[in-house]
């Protein structure tokens, strides 16, 4: 098939995972994809729809007449999406990408870095612990490089330090001031190769930007050539629902061995991340392991 042919992708699946992933093949397949919907296998007759792949839920394939499982298994890309790990089959909590792969089509594999973040040149990572950690900085360099960027948006800062913090820096962000990384570089200090800019003494003053303020602020990062790679040190005060995450490459959950309510807190986290198709890396980092 040539590049230009219009494919199908048929999905077939009742619920809101249906929405998230007909969502996401949309924003990460070119034009030339067409995707079909079906909510209820009764919408869905063999034959008058032909893809060159089907998704379907186990649920609603089960629901299908024997006639037209038949028709299905003669087609090439038939791929079953389960709740649960089961050869075979795709499970919904991994990350959709893979799905991308699995997939194998002609015009997945051109457009393989389409609208994938795979040309960013500098990664943005939130370290976040669900329970003050007085350490967090300290617990970011193990994935920092000398050069890199840690910005405090912690709980509670520094207290009485006689210097810059990202409260500071906030007012700036909020006046989308032309020359702000000029101004966050006279903020800045370094420490070990380490450049950082401290948490403010309360949270509120993080709380004044809106998501748009931030992402306006890690867009003129992005151009920046000055820094290596960007890191947030979080605390709930910066929070305000997970959507926060999606802003970043890579999330850093802080664990802990021995506090049970905070490695479930942590699992919750990441389960709404999965499901909410979080398409970087999510790593689980037990303090007591440091």
């Amino acid at each position: 098939m040539e590049s230009s042919e219009v494919y199908t992708i048929i999905v077939g699946e009742k619920g809101e995972y249906g929405n998230r992933l007909v969502r996401y093949l949309e924003n990460h397949l070119p034009a030339s994809v067409r995707i079909r919907r079906f909510t209820g296998a009764q919408h869905f007759v063999c034959g008058r729809e032909e893809g060159e792949c089907y998704l379907f839920d186990e649920l609603f394939y089960e629901e299908l007449s024997e006639e037209q499982k038949s028709i299905l298994s003669g087609k090439e890309k038939v791929i079953l999406l389960s709740l649960e790990e089961k050869e075979g089959y795709f499970c919904k909590f991994h990350n959709p990408a893979e799905l991308l792969e699995r997939m194998q089509l002609p015009c997945v594999r051109e457009n393989a870095a389409y609208g994938t973040g795979s040309d960013r040149e500098r990664m943005f990572s939130v370290i976040y612990s669900p329970i003050f950690e007085e350490n967090l900085r300290d617990m970011a360099r193990e994935f920092m490089e000398p050069g890199d960027l840690y910005l405090g948006v912690e709980d509670l800062g520094v207290s009485g330090k006689n210097c810059a913090d990202m409260g500071d820096l906030c007012y700036y962000i909020h006046l989308r001031e032309e020359n702000i990384l000029k101004i966050l570089g006279e903020m800045v200090s370094e420490e070990n190769g380490i450049i950082f800019l401290d948490s403010p003494d309360m949270y509120f003053y993080l709380r004044e930007l809106t998501r748009e303020d931030y992402q306006w602020f890690f867009d003129q990062l992005k151009k920046e050539s000055v820094y290596g790679d960007v890191v947030l040190g979080e605390g709930n005060g910066f929070i305000n629902n997970p959507g926060v995450f999606r802003q970043f490459d890579r999330v850093i959950l802080v664990d802990s061995r021995d506090n049970p309510r905070q490695t479930l807190f942590c699992d919750h986290i990441e389960h709404i991340l999965r499901e909410d198709f979080f398409e970087g890396s999510l790593v689980r980092f037990r303090k007591e392991e440091r």
